[in-house]
């Protein structure tokens, strides 16, 4: 006994391909999908390339609930981010730090902001060539990935501190800091669950030979040569270029503030 399962009149974008949906066979009892009715295609809807990649039109398919969950959830987690940093922005346009100009403390917080911030770009880009188009498609192991396990969350949390420490306040930098570990933590912690359900052992291993977070100097390897993504590189590539823009940004704001063409309504530690 076999059973069909008809899609809409609808065209599908895979590997730069496109298909004609048409009813496709399905075994009875088979392992395709777990509950046909949550991946019928929905009129209208344009799926993301990068999860469009892997579809067969005949055989399985590898759609299901969980896909348009891990979308919802990433979109939940940058417009978060996004929200919370509009917030904050008012505090950081109209407040001023309680230090002396020019003096210790002043300094070394701003040099380390702009070394923070300097790192977070430069690494964002080393990262991205590894990883550029190969996210939860397989386990990057070479390069930033054989230090850390989310060198890109790593370099971005640089970006968050930096960005308080070039405003010269401990109290932004502990309030980018938090606005990091609210937005960026949970998905550290989805996507790990996601690479253990989809590569099992592969994945577990390479999990306990490799920290999470801090890196470990000693187990950095790369090999000679690989393939990049050029559209999701490049991407990544003018995001870094807009991090490095924060420091320029700041020392703007800081010269307004001194000359009064911004007014100051607080100060701040």
């Amino acid at each position: 006994m076999r059973c069909c399962l008809t899609f809409r009149k609808k065209t599908i974008r895979s590997d730069a391909r496109f298909f004609e949906s048409a009813p496709v066979p399905w075994p009875a009892g088979g392992s395709g999908i777990e509950n046909p009715a949550i991946c019928v295609l929905p009129d209208r809807q344009n799926f993301v390339k990068d999860y469009c990649q892997n579809l067969q039109v005949l055989g399985s398919f590898p759609f299901s609930y969980r896909v348009w969950n891990e979308r919802l959830l990433e979109i939940m987690r940058l417009n978060a981010a996004k929200l919370l940093i509009a917030l904050v922005i008012p505090l950081v346009l109209f407040s001023h730090h309680m230090y002396r100009e020019d003096g210790p403390l002043n300094l070394s917080m701003e040099t380390l902001g702009c070394a923070a911030i300097f790192l977070s770009a430069v690494g964002r880009i080393w990262a991205a060539a590894y990883i550029a188009g190969k996210k939860n498609r397989e386990v990057v192991v070479s390069g930033p990935y054989s230090l850390s396990r989310h060198p890109l969350y790593l370099f971005t949390a640089l970006g968050f501190i930096g960005t308080g420490l070039a405003l010269e306040s401990l109290t932004l930098t502990a309030i980018f800091l938090g606005i990091f570990l609210v937005t960026h933590w949970p998905a550290m912690r989805r996507e790990e669950q996601h690479l253990r359900a989809s590569f099992g052992e592969q994945y577990q291993a390479y999990a306990k030979s490799t920290p999470r977070w801090w890196p470990q100097w000693s187990k950095f390897h790369s090999p000679a040569e690989g393939v990049i993504n050029y559209p999701v590189f490049t991407r990544a590539v003018l995001d870094a270029a807009l991090i490095g823009l924060i420091y320029p940004g700041v020392q703007i704001l800081e010269w307004a503030h001194i000359h009064h063409l911004v007014p100051v309504l607080f100060r701040l530690y």
